[in-house]
């Protein structure tokens, strides 16, 4: 007996029936996608036509994605839906849809998807991406209750302020990028209103900056085209 052929004929075998395993379970989930599509699409806004198991995600750009979504508009109107595989995305175009939808029928439209991938960075800990429940509630109290337009009112002179550093910093720093300057005076004001942080300065460095650089990392991270554990979570 030759060990080295019964190996050679065992991982043949074994590559054989592992191919075969590949193809079934491909075969169930393409299966199970189009049969969950096309029992819950009735249930949303007609959008473009995907494909099986994958749905939109190879018509999804990774860069001006607006632009594909302008194209879309003026094809399916204000409202319409995409799916990120087995995850539909309903899409609000302008003002007037996104009012319809998110305050007159808030009662059923105020929760977050759920995000598997996000939750591992915490953000089902922020109010803007956290799932609604009682602490949501509790946050958007709160907010409201800080930022409400006869509260905001207090911020005018701080936001003042930091409009004439923005001017400053254009002057003084020619040379730098405007979206430096419109981040750095965005985030200055972002910090005096919630912690009463003095501000950032371009002539003493921005910190900010890091936190730009780790808030887009963070959401690339969390974008449904980047994790598959969101597109399919079954």
């Amino acid at each position: 007996m030759d060990p080295l052929k019964d190996i050679s004929l065992g991982s043949a075998s074994f590559s054989f029936w592992g191919g075969i395993s590949v193809l079934i379970l491909l075969i169930i989930l393409t299966g199970r996608s189009v049969y969950r599509k096309e029992h819950t699409t009735s249930r949303f806004p007609p959008g473009p036509r995907g494909h099986p198991l994958v749905g939109n995600l190879f018509q999804i750009p990774s860069t001006f994605f607006w632009y594909q979504l302008e194209t879309w508009f003026e094809r399916f109107g204000p409202v319409y839906t995409i799916w990120m595989a087995s995850q539909p995305i309903v899409v609000l175009n302008t003002a007037a849809a996104a009012a319809e939808v998110l305050d007159r029928q808030s009662g059923i439209t105020s929760g977050r998807p759920r995000s598997i991938k996000g939750s591992f960075f915490g953000t089902d800990q922020i109010l803007g991406t956290m799932e609604y429940s009682p602490r949501w509630r509790a946050g958007r109290r709160a907010m409201h209750a800080s930022f409400n337009l006869r509260s905001t009112v207090r911020f005018a002179p701080l936001q003042a302020y930091d409009a004439i550093n923005l001017c400053l910093g254009l002057l003084r720093h020619p040379d730098k990028p405007l979206d430096v300057h419109i981040h750095r005076f965005s985030a200055s004001v972002i910090f005096r209103c919630l912690y009463g942080h003095d501000g950032f300065s371009l002539d003493g460095g921005d910190p900010s900056l890091n936190m730009r650089r780790l808030t887009d990392e963070l959401m690339q991270a969390v974008l449904p085209q980047n994790s598959i554990v969101d597109m399919f979570p079954f």
